[in-house]
């Protein structure tokens, strides 16, 4: 076919995602014609009822269902997170685009840094249900109470009403940004300016799927069209991305065993790791319990109950850690230990990433504002450049021992590592290392521990072990998956 109608809804962000799926069509099929069809929802007309308290389903999508059907529209591009969990008879969903960052975001006026009692915007029981019980020791000051309030319009207006004061802190979904923010299209310039503006006015974190995941299908597209139009249906399979179909499907798929919609105070998320295939992560209440567990496709099987191992706490340490004299580098930072951060740099308006969430509470705890974390999932460089409005620069902050595994441009040593006396590892059955120094000191001392099994979190410690042992080690997801079987055990 030479020509197509593409509908969606009206809003800077629909239609920019709409000229997406349109641009990579036109991209695989060379001529190909596209009329654009934007109107309003009754999501977008009705702008004062939270979409939870709203009776229909499908507020954003139904709309557009008799346009499909008579066809009027061709295809309907949606945010995947908007449709219902149930199939709408008569429609299929034909293929989706490779999905952008799946995560939450915090934005935060800075006049409100120390309130006591915090006013945060959003309209849904979940992200509600996570801030309450898991946004308090990310905060770098002490908060005593997290109330929410309701607040609805486009991604612009609702960060007017944050800067306008209706709150202290106002969550989104972080691939509604990046689009935005990115985009170069003529037709949205001045609506990205004065998002840029009102960006570059707050404190920003990228929240953690380890303790907030997001709604299932968030960040993904869907391209709904009429069943049976076949050479529709192949014009589209020549964009789709399995890849996010099967996430996706599966985050509905075990959100509607729970019932579905959006009323829920459940979080699920489906995301990629080389190490184990894909991780489910999933925090949230329903029928009277609170649940809270990250899953692992392929993961090394539970130690037999008899096993003996080492270490039995994560405070066991062959070393002491001594500050080294260094100067700020002048770039963002990467913050591979909470001690790897001077106490006297002052900071400004560098972008501060740490490793895993234990180190973001500590550096909270001395007032440091922290952006992000990878999650302790492996260390990869932030995608942050859209939040930012610039390039993201980083330097990674570690010991002196450090190898540099080719994730950051720049290291920087801030502290030493100082061996320990008359310490030594206990020969046992299985050990878990968080650190390769800590293995390779470890081997120094006790060869003999080379034969037993060993095992790590993901990450450049995994590989530098294998690398030192010459085969595989069983990889965790963190040592609290290791010894106790539950990565998320203390975390609720």
């Amino acid at each position: 076919m030479n020509q197509i109608r593409i509908a969606s809804r009206k809003s800077p962000l629909a239609r920019m995602q709409s000229y997406a799926v349109g641009a990579a069509l036109q991209a695989a099929q060379p001529g190909l014609k596209i009329e654009y069809l934007f109107k309003e929802s009754l999501g977008d007309k009705n702008l004062t009822d939270p979409l939870w308290k709203m009776p229909e389903r499908g507020v954003f999508t139904e709309d557009f269902v008799q346009d499909l059907l008579n066809e009027s529209a061709d295809l309907v591009v949606h945010s995947w997170k908007d449709l219902p969990t149930e199939p709408r008879p008569g429609l299929s969903l034909l293929g989706t685009l490779p999905r952008a960052d799946t995560r939450d975001l915090l934005f935060f006026r800075p006049a409100s840094l120390g309130k006591k009692n915090l006013t945060l915007l959003t309209s849904s029981p979940r992200r509600t249900f996570s801030a309450e019980n898991h946004l308090k020791p990310l905060l770098p000051f002490a908060v005593d109470s997290i109330e929410t309030k309701t607040v609805r319009g486009n991604v612009n207006t609702r960060i007017r009403k944050l800067i306008e004061g209706e709150g202290d802190g106002l969550f989104m979904a972080k691939a509604a940004l990046d689009r935005l923010l990115a985009t170069t299209a003529e037709e949205f310039a001045e609506a990205r300016a004065e998002l840029r503006a009102y960006v570059d006015q707050l404190n920003w974190m990228v929240l953690p799927l380890s303790l907030f995941p997001t709604a299932p299908a968030q960040g993904a597209l869907a391209i709904e069209a009429k069943t049976g139009r076949t050479e529709l249906a192949e014009l589209v399979a020549m964009i789709h991305c399995p890849a996010t179909e099967a996430a996706v499907r599966r985050e509905r798929a075990l959100f509607s065993s729970f019932g579905g919609g959006c009323h829920q105070k459940i979080g699920l998320t489906v995301a990629a790791h080389p190490r184990f295939g894909n991780l489910e992560f999933f925090y949230g209440h329903h029928a009277g319990e609170t649940k809270h567990f990250i899953r692992a496709d392929s993961a090394p099987a539970p130690l037999p109950v008899n096993a003996t191992r080492w270490p039995l706490n994560q405070t066991q340490a062959f070393f002491e850690r001594e500050a080294i004299s260094a100067e700020h580098p002048g770039t963002d930072l990467f913050v591979a230990r909470a001690n790897a951060l001077p106490a006297g740099w002052k900071l400004g308006r560098e972008t501060v990433f740490t490793a895993g969430i234990e180190t973001w509470r500590k550096l909270a705890e001395r007032g440091v504002w922290v952006h992000g974390t990878t999650d302790g999932l492996g260390e990869t460089l932030p995608h942050v450049e859209a939040l930012a409005g610039r390039a993201p620069n980083f330097t990674k902050l570690t010991h002196d021992r450090s190898g540099n595994d080719g994730v950051f441009p720049r290291m920087l040593a801030t502290y030493r590592l100082v061996p320990r006396e008359g310490f030594a590892p206990p020969v046992v059955d299985a050990y878990f290392w968080s650190s390769y120094s800590t293995f390779e000191r470890a081997l120094e001392l006790n060869p003999k521990i080379r034969d037993a099994s060993h095992a790590t979190g993901p990450g450049h410690t995994a590989i530098a072990v294998e690398k030192a042992l010459g085969r595989p080690v069983a990889v965790y997801i963190n040592y609290r998956h290791w010894k106790d079987g539950d990565p998320c055990a203390n975390e609720s």
